[in-house]
């Protein structure tokens, strides 16, 4: 085994010394104690044992003499090359190290070594490739004069002296510019780079452009190593003849002056070489990490910014600006779907030479061609978008070609009315079915949206409940097993003459009362009659849930007019828990901003107190008694006192709710207190949620029943109060965290914006979103990003956008 590929072999020796020490284990498994032998008894245990030997020694020893094969191999090649000139025949020595790699390569993909296990055959190997290149160069140096090119020196006896035609200096220049060639093209990179694409240059003009300023580098660093000692030695010669010291302020300046030159010229040569090292990048695997280079020019932005302004700055501030142009631009050269024609076209478009390859193009081409990309940034678009659109063409006609290729047919004999055979294709049956399913499918789909069009709450449904409402729209079942997703705060609704409907007889079926989850039961004003076009009476039944409750809201305010009466005579079960809360919330805004005003806050806070005082010493039973005595006395009361089997979870529901408001009202007020706010305008109370009532109630007709619409408002925000039944739903419990989730989301809706409120699992996101959205009485729909949108005013949506959330939700249900 070869000492540098011991590691290689490290893993088959392992398993090799594992299967000595425990043969029992690797027989039988880890059921069996590890640690017993093998006995010769056991003669199909050793069988095994020995076959399981001989196969890791045969593998140890293969792995082994493969390494071997190929590190002679490759020695062999290393020692061939001791013969081969490294000066003359520098392709042959290339190919013999590419070879090299491939083999090392091969090797490390075939036997699946770690980098570490290749690391001591490697570096074994680069030994002795230094062996052979140390000695090819000192066999090159020594013959590096027979090698040169012959320069004909003739020695001739003019004006009484030998001396050589041409002359030796001549010779010397001659000589030293053969050698010295190769390496100054090596300190000129970028003006030979730019020779490519702008014009033809010698040699002779890069030594020209490079030297001098090395010249003046050598001798900035020559005066800066001079001018110390010099200053220093004549302080010391000074102060030997007892003189006094020396004023060096003008070397002090010089040396200041030096300082500042070269800070200012080493930030241009950093800023340099980062923008080389980008534009030496190949296109190809550059364009994809384009956001370096943006990168780059922020980060030198920022030190340009923070750096004392210079003519130096300056500079580079308007190159910054020069290439923060082309940037938004670098995305129409990306090329990621042209075609050889498409770069042609690209090359031309931005000035690059003939013969330019997409292999060997670069950043710094790009880089160099920046003011042609900035104007004509409209051409290489129209190219781009050009080139997309081919590529859809091209990879149809290439799906077309691999199906043709591939494509088989079974064909059938058929005999036509001439008397003809011809070959039928048995498969266009199955075609002709499958495309008049497929129009059977876009009309039912086209029936669909007519009736989501016309209804748009059914975008909520998917196609299976839609077609089932549509077909059966006078069941009763039907209705009611559907009818909460089509309305968040109604669980079912109550019918009259359904038992007629039921037997037969001639009645027409009428739904005059909408039921919470938790039994809370709302009469219609104008019972609703069911037809068989279910889209036109749902309709019917969402405008008139919200004028019923527009028309109770009127009527709870009016008889709470009077704060004292409404008080002692408290009865939750008159009014439905949303108008209840909504009522209450519109007389604290009213009373809040009169004490305010007025300097009434303690007295408003303790009537508030009181309030809550009444609230949690009812009596659930006493209420109930009442409400059954209530309603058999006045029929037309018991239309909204009805008692029914859940009334007190109703009862409980209504009162925590009326509660709960009632405890974020005093700390309302407790906090108007701690901020000393004198009036309405105050902040403290503008960034509250504040319910009002129009002071101009409108009425659909004159002699009908007049309808407040009550506003909802925080900050500068204003929405109306759109009355979507939302039954007995649990109240969310006020946080400063909650009002800030309020005010930020009512700011987004007022400015036509959208809101994703952010944070860990759990916290109350989505119960803040419908909570806010309660409050202000709408439809409340959430989707899996937690993006909120209120549903309000349905038939003045926008079809194309609820059309595109419902293919979105069906394609989630799928």
């Amino acid at each position: 085994m070869i000492p540098s590929q011991q590691a290689l072999m490290l893993n088959s020796a392992l398993a090799f010394e594992r299967l000595i020490k425990s043969p029992h284990g690797q027989i039988r498994g880890s059921s069996e104690e590890p640690n017993k032998g093998i006995t010769w008894d056991r003669l199909e245990e050793v069988e095994t044992y020995i076959s399981q030997l001989q196969a890791a020694s045969r593998q140890l020893m293969s792995e082994n003499r493969k390494l071997r094969k190929v590190h002679f191999a490759i020695v062999e090649k290393i020692v061939r090359l001791l013969d081969v000139d490294l000066l003359r025949n520098q392709p042959r020595w290339r190919s013999e190290l590419a070879e090299i790699r491939y083999m090392l390569a091969e090797v490390a993909n075939q036997g699946g070594y770690p980098p570490d296990h290749m690391a001591p055959w490697k570096a074994h190997l680069d030994r002795q490739l230094y062996k052979v290149l140390e000695c090819q160069y000192r066999s090159g140096l020594e013959a590096l004069s027979e090698r040169m090119p012959e320069l004909r020196v003739d020695m001739v006896y003019q004006q009484s002296r030998l001396c050589f035609r041409p002359p030796f200096e001549e010779v010397v220049v001659l000589f030293t510019g053969a050698l010295i060639i190769d390496p100054l093209f090596g300190i000129g990179p970028h003006p030979y780079a730019s020779n490519q694409t702008s014009g033809t240059w010698t040699g002779q003009h890069l030594i020209g452009w490079e030297l001098p300023s090395l010249g003046g580098r050598w001798l900035f660093n020559e005066v800066r190593r001079i001018l110390p000692p010099l200053r220093a030695n004549l302080s010391r010669d000074y102060e030997h003849f007892e003189m006094s010291p020396p004023s060096f302020s003008t070397s002090e300046e010089v040396a200041k002056d030096l300082d500042e030159h070269e800070i200012m010229w080493s930030q241009y040569e950093n800023f340099s070489n980062e923008l080389d090292q980008l534009a030496q990048e190949d296109w190809i695997s550059f364009r994809s990490k384009c956001y370096l280079f943006d990168e780059f020019l922020t980060t030198w932005f920022n030190k340009l910014r923070s750096s004392e302004a210079n003519p130096m700055t300056v500079r580079l501030q308007r190159e910054i600006d020069r290439y923060w142009e082309v940037v938004p631009a670098l995305k129409w050269v990306r090329g990621d779907v042209l075609s050889p024609d498409h770069w042609l076209e690209l090359f031309r478009l931005i000035g690059l030479p003939r013969g330019t390859k997409l292999e060997q193009l670069t950043f710094g081409d790009l880089l160099r061609a920046s003011r042609l990309i900035v104007e004509h940034a409209e051409a290489l678009k129209s190219l781009t978008h050009r080139a997309q659109a081919e590529v859809v063409v091209r990879e149809a006609l290439q799906e077309l070609d691999v199906w043709g290729a591939g494509a088989t047919f079974t064909l059938t004999d058929y005999t036509d009315s001439a008397g003809h055979t011809v070959c039928l294709v048995k498969d266009w049956k199955d075609i002709v079915s499958q495309d008049q399913l497929a129009r059977c499918q876009r009309a039912l789909n086209e029936y669909l949206e007519d009736k989501r069009s016309i209804f748009p709450r059914f975008y909520f449904l998917g196609d299976d409940d839609l077609l089932e409402i549509l077909g059966q729209s006078t069941n009763p079942v039907v209705i009611q097993t559907h009818l909460r997703k089509l309305f968040q705060g109604i669980h079912h609704v109550q019918f009259d003459g359904l038992n007629d409907l039921v037997t037969g007889k001639s009645s027409v079926a009428t739904l005059t009362a909408m039921c919470s989850m938790d039994g809370e039961v709302v009469p219609l004003q104008r019972p609703i009659q069911l037809t068989n076009e279910v889209e036109v009476w749902l309709g019917r039944l969402a405008t008139e849930m919200q004028s019923t409750l527009s028309d109770i809201l009127a009527q709870c305010l009016g008889e709470g007019s009077a704060e004292n009466k409404r008080r002692s005579r408290l009865d939750p079960n008159a009014y439905p828990g949303q108008v209840l809360t909504l009522s209450e919330a519109i007389h604290f805004a009213r009373n809040a901003e009169e004490a305010l005003n007025c300097g009434r806050l303690s007295s408003l806070k303790k009537d508030l107190q009181a309030q809550l005082t009444a609230y949690t010493s009812v009596d659930l039973n006493f209420l109930r008694t009442a409400g059954m005595e209530e309603s058999a006395v006045d029929p037309i009361q018991s239309n909204q006192t009805r008692t029914h089997p859940s009334i007190s979870r109703v009862l409980v529901a209504k009162l925590n709710a009326l509660v709960l408001d009632t405890v974020h009202a005093i700390d309302i007020v407790d906090q108007l207190i701690q901020a000393g706010a004198a009036t309405s305008r105050d902040w403290a109370w503008q960034r509250q949620l504040r319910f009002y009532m129009n002071a101009t109630s409108r009425s659909d007709t004159t002699s009908g029943p007049r309808q407040s619409v009550p506003r909802v408002c925080m900050v500068d925000a204003q929405f109306n109060f759109t009355f979507e039944y939302q039954g007995n739903a649990p109240r969310l419990v006020h946080t400063p965290l909650t009002d800030k989730c309020y005010l930020t989301l009512t700011q987004a809706l007022r400015m036509g914006l959208g809101g994703n409120p952010y944070g860990p699992a759990g916290t109350g996101k989505t119960e803040s979103v419908k909570a806010l959205g309660g409050l202000m009485g709408r439809q409340v729909g959430l989707s899996l990003a937690l993006l909120f949108l209120f549903y309000s005013s349905y038939h003045k949506s926008v079809v194309k956008c609820l059309s595109f959330t419902h293919e979105n939700i069906l394609c989630i249900g799928q």
